[in-house]
């Protein structure tokens, strides 16, 4: 590219998550395996609190599990062995959907992982053997995704909790509708999922260490990847697990005839379970619609903040050249002049510079591509011109008179570097250099990197100089001419 020509010109562009890839993943052993345990005394009682709610939701439903004969147990040791397996293999990354990281932590917020086969030994377990056998399967699958996947201890809660509720929800006998469809394993799993939701954002909360609003907001904003990673497990699991049950319907063991719901047996039972289905499912609908009102008016009000700060870097960019281009041919032509001594170059360097503070280096060369005089740095460093560059060199001495050129980093924050050539008419220069008819002048300018340094919240948009300057400066839907 010689110069670019930037047109002023903006266009917003929507964002759509549905485009964001989710790649597949073999295994999770090339992760790191850690946990990060929360370190107040509100998250560690959270934690302890939901531990003893299942040791005592397993007690308290303890009649839903099955008698571990000889080949139920053989049965548990094979689903046991095969929980790491399918919790660590097969699987894809979720987006990240706007998850922020966690709180005082120096980690990069990254979407969920749906591991396809993680539910698989636990959906079977809560179906055949029960609550108190899926809650141990749950517990060795949860370890694993947390030491791999999510690092947080509330996803074994989460497993476990999941797997019991699962269980209890496949293995009751209750006759009404809802209980009916409850026996169902993969309409269990969506049903349950929204407990899990809530279960989600208690622990995502706890887990946290900042202040409420930084807590709260980091749980609502990875519950999405969160939820989806652990229920979709669970509901393909569930599925799997629905086929099954059409074809071997005796396998679960389960002799009881069906019973009377506690809503049937009592009116007083019945019209409180109306009374709190129906408070519970206004609570959720008011904050799933308050979450989105809220969460569409941040997002419209950050993108506008967004378009603003692009619109105006945008406008700078033709005058960055414009200026750029007009000094570079001004200071070709004080060098066209008579200069006798290598001091009379570099006093005319020096006086360029000093003018107008635009520049970071000046650089002349001869005929030869050779460095004859350099402001401030008088030494030429190896790595300074890319191969565009030295072509541009033939080109400036062929009469091109002003070139623009664009060079990436060379290493991760050092800064885009854009270089001004100049063209300087053929004039006497001094008897020691006598092939320097034709001189080239180049300035190295660092000054776009704010421009730079703000295009990175914008990768998602279109480039602004040109297909060969896309990594270096980007402007949204600016449009160049070569």
């Amino acid at each position: 590219m010689n110069h670019a020509i930037i047109e002023d010109e903006f266009k917003a562009v929507d964002f759509d998550v549905n485009q964001e890839m989710m790649p597949f993943i073999l295994t999770l052993f090339n992760s790191p395996a850690y946990i990060i345990w929360p370190v107040d005394g509100l998250g560690i009682s959270a934690l302890i609190v939901m531990a003893v709610s299942i040791i005592f939701g397993n007690w308290h439903w303890r009649e839903y599990q099955r008698d571990l004969k000889e080949r139920q147990w053989f049965l548990f040791g094979i689903l046991l062995t095969l929980a790491p397996f399918t919790a660590l293999f097969l699987g894809f990354r979720l987006p990240s959907w706007g998850a922020i990281p966690l709180p005082d932590m120096s980690l990069a917020a990254t979407g969920g992982i749906l591991m396809i086969l993680a539910a698989l030994p636990a959906v079977i377990s809560a179906w055949i053997l029960g609550p108190i056998s899926a809650s141990l399967i749950g517990l060795i699958s949860g370890v694993c995704l947390a030491y791999w996947n999510t690092h947080s201890p509330f996803t074994i809660i989460e497993f476990t909790a999941f797997s019991m509720l699962l269980s209890v929800a496949i293995r009751q006998r209750y006759r009404t509708a809802v209980f009916s469809i409850l026996r169902r394993p993969f309409l269990a799993t969506l049903l349950i999922a929204c407990v899990h939701y809530l279960l989600y954002i208690c622990g995502a909360f706890f887990w946290a260490s900042g202040s409420i609003v930084e807590n709260l907001d980091f749980a609502i904003s990875n519950s999405r990847a969160g939820v989806i990673a652990l229920a979709g497990s669970f509901a393909l699991a569930g599925l799997v697990t629905e086929f099954a049950l059409v074809a071997l319907p005796r396998v679960d063991g389960i002799k009881h005839k069906l019973r009377p719901s506690p809503s049937e047996s009592s009116i007083k039972v019945r019209f409180l379970n109306y009374i709190v289905s129906l408070t519970l499912v206004l609570v959720l609908v008011l904050l799933l619609v308050n979450w989105f009102v809220a969460g569409r008016s941040a997002e419209k009000m950050i993108q506008s903040q967004m378009e603003n700060v692009a619109r105006t870097t945008t406008n700078k960019i033709p005058f960055f050249f414009n200026t750029g281009q007009s000094l570079i041919s001004q200071y070709a032509s004080d060098l066209s002049g008579g200069m006798s001594t290598p001091e009379d170059l570099d006093l005319v360097l020096k006086r360029s510079f000093r003018a107008i503070p635009f520049f970071s280096q000046l650089f002349v060369f001869d005929s030869n591509h050779e460095l004859i005089g350099a402001y401030p740095d008088q030494v030429l460093p190896d790595t300074s011109f890319t191969t565009e560059f030295q072509s541009g060199l033939g080109s400036a001495l062929n009469g091109v008179p002003v070139q623009v050129y664009v060079s990436p980093p060379s290493e991760i924050g050092h800064k885009s570097v854009i270089t001004f050539l100049g063209s300087i008419p053929t004039s006497e220069f001094l008897p020691s250099y006598p092939s320097a008819t034709s001189r080239v002048i180049m300035t190295a300018n660092p000054s776009m990197a704010p421009i730079v340094a703000i295009s990175v919240f914008f990768s998602s948009w279109d480039s602004g100089i040109s297909s060969s300057t896309t990594t270096y400066i980007m402007a949204p839907a600016a449009k160049a001419r070569a």
